[in-house]
C-alpha cells in the first residue's frame, strides 16, 4: 500500500475516531421540567397542516412554527429503500389528534431534518399504535428509549436532524414539536460522522493528486 495512502486512511479513521462524541444531555418527559433546562420562551410547530388519511412519503411536509422566526422543519418517513409517512387519527389520553404516522415494519422511521445550524433543545409528543417504546434517535449519535407521550431533551451542542421508530407491528405516531435554546454550557461543535467520513475520501484522493503532479 502507497505511504501517502496509509497516512491519509489512518488520518480519516482517526478523525471519525474522534468524531463520535456525544453531547451532555439532559432528559425528561414533563414539560415544566425541560422549560428549566432552556433559555427564554420556547416555540412551537404548526401541525395544523397535517391532514388525516393524507400520503406525504413521496415527499414528506415542512412544518414552520406557529410564530416566531419562519424556519422550516421537514419531516419525512424513511423506510429501508422506500418511504412511508401518512397522516393519522389516533387517540391519546381519551381525545383524539391528528398525528404523523411511519411505518409499522421495524425499519421505517419518522425524520425531523432541523433548519440549517441545528438545534440544541426540543420537546416533542410521541406516541405508537400498539403502545410499544419509542426509540429517539440523534444525529450525534445518541439513542434515547421513551414510552407514549411527551420527551424533553436539552444538548450541550446542537443536533442537524432526528428521527423516532419503533418495534415491527406498531407505527411511530408525532403530533407537537416545541424547540428552544438550552441553558447548558455549549460544547465546541463536532463534526459527524457522515462528513467525517467525506473530509477522510477528500484527504486520500488530495494526496494521491499531489503524489501523480510530483512525479
Amino acid at each position: 500500500m502507497k505511504p501517502y495512502f496509509v497516512v491519509a486512511s489512518a488520518l480519516a479513521a482517526c478523525l471519525v475516531l474522534t468524531g463520535r462524541a456525544s453531547a451532555t444531555a439532559l432528559v425528561t418527559n414533563s414539560y415544566n421540567g425541560w422549560l428549566a433546562d432552556i433559555n427564554g420562551n420556547p416555540i412551537e410547530l404548526n401541525f395544523n397542516g397535517v391532514t388525516t388519511g393524507h400520503n406525504y412519503s413521496s415527499s414528506g411536509i415542512t412544518l414552520n412554527p406557529f410564530s416566531g422566526p419562519q424556519l422550516p422543519f421537514v419531516f419525512t418517513g424513511p423506510d429501508g429503500s422506500g418511504s412511508y409517512l401518512f397522516g393519522a387519527t389516533f387517540s391519546q389520553y381519551s381525545h383524539y389528534f391528528v398525528f404523523l404516522e411511519g411505518a409499522s415494519d421495524g425499519v421505517g422511521s419518522i425524520n425531523m431534518a432541523l433548519p440549517t445550524g441545528g438545534e440544541n433543545a426540543v420537546y416533542l409528543n410521541v406516541d405508537s399504535t400498539n403502545n410499544t417504546t419509542l426509540s429517539i434517535q440523534l444525529s450525534d449519535g445518541e439513542t434515547f428509549s421513551s414510552p407514549a407521550g411527551p420527551f424533553g431533551i436539552a444538548l450541550s451542542q446542537s443536533i442537524s436532524w432526528l428521527n423516532i421508530s419503533t418495534v415491527n407491528g406498531s407505527h411511530p405516531l408525532i403530533d407537537d414539536f416545541f424547540f428552544g435554546t438550552s441553558n447548558l454550557t455549549q460544547q465546541s461543535p463536532t463534526f459527524e460522522v457522515a462528513t467525517l467520513f467525506l473530509i477522510g475520501t477528500g484527504l486520500v484522493v488530495i494526496a494521491g493528486a499531489r503524489r501523480m503532479f510530483a512525479k
